[in-house]
């Protein structure tokens, strides 16, 4: 495997894991080695183009100079995926914050 650096994302996706919205953004300007792993911490917001309903969020990847997003998958028995209920009570674009830890 080749080292990875490019944009890291936290995305809301519907139940087909269809990307329907990029809420939260770093980048990795260090090259991720195999075996590497690094904590971060994601500030994200909900757009009001989300409507109510169930979704599930999930850490995607575009590797520099890239345009498409990739869902990133855990290996057996780690979590890749949080659920989120967005309701109509819900302020848009109010930031809140998610930790991810990344493994290559």
């Amino acid at each position: 495997m080749s080292p990875f650096s490019g944009d890291v994302g936290i995305a809301i996706v519907n139940n087909n894991d269809a990307i329907l919205e990029i809420i939260g953004l770093t980048q990795f300007t260090e090259s991720l080695n195999v075996g590497y792993f690094s904590n971060r911490v994601v500030n994200c917001a909900v757009s009001s183009a989300i409507t109510p309903g169930s979704y599930k969020l999930r850490t995607v990847i575009k590797p520099a100079g890239g345009s498409n997003w990739e869902i990133v998958t855990g290996a057996a028995g780690l979590v890749d995926k949080l659920d989120i209920t967005v309701n109509a009570a819900m302020v848009p674009d109010v930031p809140f914050t998610v930790t991810f830890m990344l493994f290559k």
